[in-house]
């Protein structure tokens, strides 16, 4: 199952809710997974950076809207779970994920 149902806002009481552990997280663009990702040591950090980023962007229109997560015991095996299920789903991978070299590892 992918972690998308329902996500979170990309927004600062977004971010704020999420924990401050390792995770694994995806980004949206409204209804569209566009990242998969892994927080090392701090999900809620590694969000924040995230939507730092997004509110600096110029054209809102393509500013991420949203997030999901899990907080598994092996964040990296459930991110390359959550890859291969999308894959296996859509026939390619998350769009921001195929423009990075650790998208293209999965």
């Amino acid at each position: 199952m992918l972690i998308t149902d329902n996500p979170y806002p990309l927004d600062g009481p977004g971010v704020d809710a999420a924990p401050e552990s390792p995770g694994v997280y995806s980004l949206h663009l409204r209804d569209e997974v566009m990242f998969f990702g892994v927080a090392k040591e701090n999900l809620r950090e590694t969000l924040r950076a995230h939507y730092e980023e997004e509110r600096g962007r110029l054209d809102r229109r393509a500013a991420l809207t949203g997030f999901a997560y899990e907080c598994p015991l092996d964040p990296d095996r459930r991110r390359r779970q959550l890859v291969f299920q999308f894959v296996a789903q859509y026939g390619q991978l998350p769009k921001l994920n195929a423009r990075t070299r650790e998208g293209a590892r999965t």
